[in-house]
């Protein structure tokens, strides 16, 4: 596709518009197909393809134009109910919800659409709509042509088809035009005389009804315009609102080859697809003769009301909504780093501080204070920029239910999805990494937990099977849990399998969540079939890998007949944390303050050495591993550990370990800094963060740290 041909902030509109739609139209078919009833689905899916149709008219994307226009087509037969919702007719739909992304896609410049699918999507849906022919060649009822469209209009098309300009137009007007008589409806009638006018309302400014003030104007619009009129022409109809900062006129195209069946879309002429949408097409059309006649020419009611709207001396009331904008993940990214190191600048401040006060205490106390002050800003910056990080989980649960969907056809399981939590907010970049676990826990519980119809039925359960998917906030962290009711694991036949594999000993006595981890092992698999959802063994060692790459943690439960749980445990953000500091020799580290339990000082009679599974530490009758990070890291010899050092109890994954150090220095808010963009990753190494004395402390990683553990004792 040449994408040179169209306007790359007319594209970005479009493309923010119709990424939100297509998730919206697949979230009310799914609903259609489970309700058929449900007409505010359907008119939600058809009204979201309409909007597509309108932004690839908008931008001149005839491809895109004439595709969403027959889906649309489609679906107004449902509408009015003249077609019946089917199986198929949901799978279409479906498949052109695929389409539209892979349209989008290739706008955006990242792929090639292969546009053969469209072809065929395109032709599923003719053949649906009872209509196999182009639509070009389908002659236009006269009662739907003949309210849209003036002998001016008519014949500015047929003489003046080659000298078109196409106008993107931004009209965002001051918040007090409505209170100085302005009226930007005038406006808007006068650009859609002037030739095929696309309107684009845009309402995310417009504040709750608690703070809605009715005297203001929260709209504002964008328009396409397609015209023999000159850019000219057009800034005279604007000439008092020019100065505006949200006014603009921008040329995006050139007079444009366009189609019959173009030029029907652009008009509005097709829009009316049933008998109460062309009577009100022909009342609204009648209402707009009437007015013209009436009141006085538009230019003149601008000019008017312009004449009111000079800057005013009073100053504006300000929106306590606030409103939205876009921003860029880039942006927000760059923030938010610049936020962490503004946390290290303040850690330095603080160690200057001390300093400061041995050799003044006057001026030190003095200091102290302001560097106090300054800490309760930098925390509040801090936790509004993790909170503008912060989006709803429900946009990484929506797409499980398609492939619920599309696994229920394919193998004929009768599977619910039932979501819950959806409002649950978490870091964007940890909600972006998440999809791929989730559709993959997902897939393993229709696979392997949901039984078939038949043997449920056997079993006395209901023929239908469900997959719950929760998420809820909890003990600092983010919990998501996809939970079935099916077989359940069973933990005999896993530690069989683990034993015929060589994963683990004979002699080995593990409890019910040490069998459930070996899950986790790569290549281990308890399918009896291999199919094309899983049974290869490999999936759950990149589940545990991505999860633990975000910080966070998997927990099994499960009992045989009832069903199995997957918990997942996550951090709300990866870009600062609260950390403890440890000194081991001359090494500072630091240890993750959510995954300490507690912090000893044990004496020489706690210390054990298990035969064959080196050294524990016993606090309050157990018995707990012990790594020496000293050891781990080769900063000491191989030597017995000695009761002057210090142990700080972790717990991961629902293992505990006693990791031995020499000294706690601080806790305090540490910034994460990745080492693989400019070293390689380190076994037992997360990251790294810069000290206030600018030394740089290396960040724990705790679930490798305690793997390493277990598995040497």
């Amino acid at each position: 596709m040449d994408l040179s041909k169209f306007d790359p902030e007319a594209v970005r509109l479009f493309l923010e518009e119709a990424t939100d739609m297509q998730d919206q139209i697949e979230e009310s078919l799914l609903t259609l197909e489970g309700d058929p009833s449900n007409q505010d689905a359907v008119n939600n899916a058809f009204r979201g393809f309409h909007t597509i149709k309108g932004g690839a008219g908008m931008i001149g994307f005839e491809e895109l134009q004439k595709y969403t226009h027959e889906v649309e087509f489609l679906l107004s037969d449902v509408r009015g109910g003249s077609r019946t919702v089917t199986e198929e007719l949901i799978s279409a739909l479906l498949s052109s919800i695929d389409c539209l992304r892979g349209f989008c896609s290739e706008l955006e410049g990242e792929d090639d659409f292969d546009h053969t699918l469209a072809e065929a999507s395109l032709a599923q849906i003719r053949i649906l709509s009872g209509d196999s022919k182009n639509l070009e060649e389908t002659p236009q009822p006269e009662s739907i042509t003949q309210p849209e469209s003036t002998p001016q209009e008519s014949a500015s098309t047929s003489s003046s088809k080659d000298t078109r300009s196409r106008y993107l137009i931004r009209l965002k007007f001051s918040e007090d035009i409505l209170e100085n008589g302005g009226n930007p409806i005038v406006l808007l009638k006068d650009f859609h005389e002037q030739g095929e006018c696309y309107v684009t309302p845009h309402c995310h400014s417009i504040p709750d009804l608690e703070f809605l003030d009715p005297t203001k104007l929260h709209l504002h619009w964008s328009l396409v315009l397609s015209t023999t009129k000159t850019r000219e022409d057009l800034e005279e109809l604007l000439m008092f609102f020019m100065d505006e900062e949200g006014v603009e006129i921008k040329l995006i195209q050139g007079p444009p080859e366009e189609t019959k069946i173009k030029q029907d879309i652009n008009a509005g002429i097709l829009e009316a697809t049933t008998e109460q949408l062309r009577q009100a097409k022909v009342q609204e059309s009648s209402t707009d003769k009437t007015l013209k006649k009436e009141g006085p020419k538009s230019p003149s009611v601008s000019q008017k009301s312009e004449t009111k709207v000079t800057k005013p001396d009073t100053p504006k009331k300000k929106d306590e909504s606030g409103g939205t904008i876009h921003v860029s993940n880039m942006k927000l990214d760059k923030l938010m780093n610049l936020v962490g190191e503004t946390v290290i600048n303040q850690a330095r401040l603080k160690e200057f501080g001390q300093e400061l006060r041995l050799a003044d205490r006057r001026m030190g106390d003095l200091y102290q204070q302001i560097v106090y002050d300054s800490d309760i800003v930098v925390r509040e910056l801090q936790d509004q920029v993790m909170n503008i990080r912060m989006v709803p989980i429900k946009g990484t649960f929506l797409p499980l239910q398609r492939i619920v969907r599309d696994y229920c056809v394919g193998s004929g399981k009768k599977i619910k999805l039932q979501i819950s939590g959806g409002e649950t907010e978490l870091d964007k970049n940890v909600s972006e990494k998440l999809g791929g676990p989730l559709k993959h826990l997902v897939r393993n519980a229709m696979d392997h937990g949901i039984e078939s119809s038949e043997k449920r039925l056997e079993t006395g359960k209901e023929e239908a099977g469900t997959i719950y998917l929760r998420a809820f906030h909890g003990e600092g962290h983010v919990f998501i849990e996809v939970q079935d009711d099916g077989g359940g694991i069973n933990s005999e036949v896993i530690l069989q399998k683990a034993l015929n594999k060589g994963l683990i000993d004979e002699k080995a006595d593990l409890d019910e969540q040490g069998i459930f981890r070996l899950l986790f092992h790569a290549g281990f698999s308890t399918a009896e079939n291999v199919s094309d959802i899983s049974g290869r063994g490999v999936g759950m060692d990149v589940v545990r890998q991505e999860i633990e790459s975000l910080r966070g943690a998997i927990f099994i439960k499960s009992e045989v007949g009832m069903g199995s749980t997957f918990q997942i445990k996550l951090p709300l953000t990866l870009a600062i944390i609260e950390g403890m500091l440890v000194q081991v020799k001359n090494q500072v580290y630091t240890i993750p303050l959510l995954s300490i339990l507690e912090s000893i000082r044990p004496t020489a009679d706690q210390f054990r050495t298990m035969q064959k599974q080196g050294e524990v530490i016993e606090v309050r009758g157990e018995y707990l591993p012990v790594l020496n990070l000293g050891k781990a890291f080769n900063l000491e010899s191989d030597r017995k550990i000695h009761a002057e050092k210090l142990v700080v109890i972790v717990e991961n994954n629902k293992m505990r370990c006693g990791l031995l150090v020499d000294r706690i220095l601080d806790q305090q808010q540490v910034v994460i800094k990745s080492m693989e963009e400019n070293f390689f990753q380190i076994p037992g190494i997360a990251g790294a963060t810069i000290l206030g004395d600018g030394r740089v402390s290396l960040i724990l990683d705790l679930p490798s740290l305690l793997r390493k553990s277990f598995k040497q004792n």
